[in-house]
Order: structure tokens, then sequence, then C-alpha cells
């Protein structure tokens, strides 16, 4: 993926541009690069990174820079978890003090949804499809 993106806060006045960069000559990082504008246009801070792995924010007027996000490691459980990152497994997560308070269309109520996640493929699948056709 390579290109750019346009953020505006409509409120404040306020931009960001990231630019979205190819990979570097060594490695499988993807560059990123960006520049944060206070209302008055004067930047006020830089992006750098990648956005596989690490990304760090620095102050144009101290310099300092800090890592503001930073790619989980796969979980242990990887081969079962479909190469899924801890933030992409938890997307899904359901809990038993849940009930009632989530909304009761939400997605991770779904049958099939519970019965992929345990592994079930053949039953999900077909759980899947029962729900499918019902919606029509």
């Amino acid at each position: 993926m390579n290109g750019e993106t346009i953020s505006i806060n409509e409120t404040t006045g306020e931009k960001l541009i990231i630019k979205f960069g190819g990979k570097k000559s060594w490695g499988n990082d993807r560059i990123l690069e960006g520049e944060c504008f206070d209302k008055d246009g004067k930047k006020v801070y830089t992006l750098s990174g990648s956005w596989l792995t690490k990304i760090y924010l620095t102050s144009c007027a101290t310099k300092d820079a800090e890592m503001i996000w930073n790619c989980d490691d796969l979980p242990a459980e990887d081969p079962k978890q479909y190469n899924f990152r801890k933030f992409s497994c938890a997307l899904n997560h359901f809990s038993e003090e849940m009930n009632g308070v989530i909304a009761p269309t939400d997605s991770r109520l779904r049958g099939d949804m519970r019965l992929f996640e345990e592994g079930k493929m053949d039953l999900a699948d077909a759980e899947k499809v029962r729900l499918e056709v019902k919606q029509r």
C-alpha cells in the first residue's frame, strides 16, 4: 500500500497528513511518515516508523520522540488463531459480564462465531448458512 491520507479536525482546524510508503530496501517493514499541523498551519509533530511494527510521534518544539503504537507479538497459540494479533483476537471477545450490556444484535453473540472460535468449523459453517437463510 502506497499513498497519502489527510485528516482534518473540522472543529479545531488541526490537520494530519500521513504518507504510506513501500518496503525498505531490507526486511518487510512498511514506511510511514506524517506531519501534524495546528489550526494556524504550523507543524507541531511528525510521525515516523513502520505501519507493521512501530510508530513514533516527535514534537517539533522539543524534538522528544515517543512510541505511540507497537505491534503486539503473535499469541502463543498463533497457528490456532490464524496469525491474528492479540488486538484482532480481542475484537470478538465475549464474556458473561457482557450479557445484557451489549446490543442483542452485536456480532459477538452470533452462534456461528462462537462455534468458529471453538474450532468447530463444520458446525459454524452450518449455523452461518442457517442464519443467512433466515435473514432472507
